[in-house]
């Protein structure tokens, strides 16, 4: 197996640790060994060859099986399984992805290392558009999208549930995705939950395609040598392997289940099937022998068991020098993320939160029961604005997902909530009354150890954001009133004001029938209907996404228009905008073409690092409603703000922008940025999108 060879095997209970050895050197420690393999064509090749020789015989296994008596069924699973881990568990396991990483990281410019995360999401993405899992998402997409509009499923339903049973991907059962499981998600789902669904996965689209082009364009800015390059991409072509094993592997479990091992672990039973040996499990198969119990008995009070030569020898400790790791909450040893709100590091005890009617409700329960808990970290997938103002009651927020400029994460940086978003693994790693220290400067999280004047000329009820008119927070309400002072900076979407004036009169019918007037003047299909707080963005709050705002309205159903223009208008009454504070003012109601954007994001105008000065950009493919609800991770880049100004033929950014045609679009986007900073005399947060090239702007507040 190309050089390869399994130097010990432990095991805990359920759970699983594998030491591999390559060449008979240590991946996890030796990284000249790890350089040299990668380098190396015909050792690579033959690696990899010899990986698609074992996934080929595990898809063929039941063929295999055919004919075998149990003996010999038996031993064959072994082998194969044998194969599998010997691959699975040394050439490409986390310790050697670590010492890739840091082989890289090591070769960075100095300039560029506060953006190491970023520069290594770009260096080692792969296309996974092909991958029995990409390919299950998808499905079940276009089959909620079926169930939503009120079709006939039931064929869908049992064609997903035999192309899928041996992904895991959604399900918890070792027998794979039942039909059961299919509905019940299914009629969970609503509009809005496809919606984001669709978004999530136009974006890991938008990710693929592009894998090749972003790493390559990275490297290229980065400068740095052939030989790295060929480590990064021959890095990235193992992680693509690996899910492709795992997804191999989930189905040769389900065939072997199917065929006997099910039974097999019924005639022996569960609690001696874990705790045998290969050789006395074959030899029941032969001739029903069993295992002594007292021996069973120790081996249960027993922490490991070795591999020592040929054979195998039961310990009472962990031999030294070797940890243990794998299993529910511990299979982990450090994990990462992006530091919203916090400094130093601090000890909390964990409140997993899930997504649903009943994690909410629970969550809720435990509000009313704590009070409030400096010693607790919220950890869930996404946040919510709503429960933003809750939070303020324990110690520190953790999410899986998000970016640093969704509406979620500006509450949380204005209402200094020590928070860290964006951690990969987070909610396999962690549940509640888990135990964890967050070091916030370091971004990681380890398992814890322990007026006079004449009267004003009053503004009209309804105001075009194209008027060249000085319109004030007061008038139209602070988001209008700056997309007004902009208009002549940039390209703002086509829509007017409903002013706080008009809305106090919504019931009369002539103020209603010039809103009327107003949206067919807009002669679009789609609207966004946006608040305009005369307190919105303000130094009292910002209240990001706590008023009420519609996207996607039918521009011709007038009686929904008129309806949320009402709801946006009275949100400010709502609980959650009361607990977060009550804001001084009124409110007016922007309503706007919708524009479909291919590209959109945000930009956050200064950032500095090392004394030098960067714009962040957050983009995503498609709409931005679904970034600033934190559906969808962003992608991000740093660009150079020197370069910008000195508009030279090189801007640098990092990790470089995903595409050759973005990367020429982004340059006028951070020459509006600077432009919009300049014209507001200071750092500003703009949210923009892009359709058929042209750069719209959405919103502009200070930060």
């Amino acid at each position: 197996m190309a050089g390869l060879d399994i130097d010990y095997y432990l095991s805990v209970g359920s759970r699983r640790y594998y030491k591999g050895y390559f060449e008979q050197e240590e991946l996890s420690r030796v990284r000249r060994g790890i350089v040299r393999f990668l380098g190396d064509d015909a050792a690579f090749d033959r690696c990899v060859a010899e990986i698609g020789a074992v996934m080929h015989r595990m898809r063929r296994v039941g063929d295999a099986f055919a004919g075998r008596g149990p003996a010999e069924r038996f031993q064959l699973y072994c082998d194969l399984l044998c194969e599998y881990i010997a691959y699975y568990n040394s050439v490409i396991t986390d310790a050697f992805y670590a010492d890739v990483f840091a082989l890289v990281d090591a070769e960075l410019p100095e300039e560029s290392r506060f953006a190491v995360k970023g520069i290594r999401d770009a260096l080692f993405a792969t296309d996974n558009i092909d991958l029995l899992t990409h390919a299950q998402s998808v499905d079940l997409l276009a089959m909620s999208r079926r169930y939503v509009d009120g079709q006939d499923v039931a064929h869908d339903v049992a064609a997903f549930v035999e192309r899928y049973r041996s992904t895991t991907v959604s399900s918890g059962s070792p027998d794979g995705i039942s039909a059961d499981e299919v509905r019940d998600h299914l009629g969970r789902q609503t509009p809005s939950s496809v919606r984001s669904e669709n978004a999530f996965l136009e974006n890991l689209h938008f990710r693929y395609r592009h894998a090749r082009e972003w790493s390559e364009g990275t490297s290229a800015l980065l400068g740095l040598r052939h030989e790295t390059e060929v480590l990064v991409r021959r890095a990235a072509e193992l992680s693509y392997l690996k899910i492709k094993m795992r997804e191999e592997f989930q189905e040769f479990k389900v065939t072997v289940r199917r065929t006997f091992l099910r039974d097999l672990v019924a005639d022996i039973g569960k609690g001696e099937f874990d705790h045998m040996r290969i050789d006395e499990i074959a030899d029941f198969i032969r001739d029903g022998s069993r295992v002594d119990p007292a021996e069973l008995g120790r081996r249960r009070e027993t922490t490991v068991f070795v591999l020592d030569g040929e054979e195998i020898a039961f310990l009472d400790a962990v031999p030294d020098g070797v940890e243990i790791r794998g299993g529910p909450g511990a299979s982990w040893q450090q994990l990462s993320g992006d530091v919203l709100v916090g400094t130093g590091t601090r000890t909390y005890r964990v409140r997993r939160v899930e997504q649903d009617e009943a994690g909410l409700t629970g969550f809720d329960r435990f509000v009313d029961e704590v009070g409030s808990a400096e010693d607790v970290a919220v950890v869930t997938n996404v946040l919510r604005p709503h429960l933003v103002p809750k939070l303020k009651r324990f110690g520190a927020l953790i999410t899986q997902y998000g970016g640093y400029t969704s509406h979620a994460s500006v509450l949380c940086r204005e209402l200094g909530i020590n928070s860290m978003i964006s951690v990969e693994g987070l909610l396999d790693a962690l549940d509640t009354d888990d135990h964890i220290d967050v070091d916030f400067d370091l971004g990681t999280i380890v398992r814890s150890q322990g007026g006079t004047g004449p009267a004003p000329t009053p503004i009209p009820r309804f105001v075009g954001l194209d008027e060249e008119r000085h319109a004030g927070p007061e008038d139209v309400g602070a988001k209008a009133a700056r997309l007004m002072r902009i208009n002549r900076t940039a390209t703002v979407a086509n829509g007017f004001v409903a002013t706080s004036r008009a809305l106090k009169d919504i019931d009369d019918p002539e103020v209603r029938e010039a809103l009327r007037a107003r949206v067919a003047s807009l002669d679009c299909a789609r609207l966004v209907i946006r608040s305009s707080h005369e307190s919105e963005d303000g130094a009292g709050g910002s209240y990001a996404g706590l008023f009420e705002s519609y996207v996607d309205v039918d521009a011709q159903d007038w009686k929904t228009v008129l309806e949320l223009v009402k709801a946006v208008h009275s949100s400010p009454r709502a609980a959650q905008v009361r607990e977060y504070g009550s804001p001084e003012g009124d409110m007016s109601v922007l309503v706007q073409e919708q524009i479909s954007a291919d590209v959109s994001g945000v930009v956050l105008s200064s950032c500095t690092f090392d004394g030098l000065d960067y714009l962040l950009v957050e983009y995503v493919a498609g709409d931005l409603w679904f970034l600033m609800q934190g559906d969808v991770t962003p992608f991000s880049s740093y660009i150079s703000k020197a370069d910008v100004l000195k508009d030279g033929a090189v801007v640098r950014a990092y990790p470089a922008i995903v595409s050759e045609p973005l990367r020429a679009a982004f340059r006028n986007l951070a020459r509006t940025a600077t432009a919009l900073e300049r014209l507001f005399s200071g750092r500003v947060q703009i949210e923009w999108g892009m359709r058929d090239g042209e750069l719209y702007i959405f919103q502009v507040r200070p930060y």
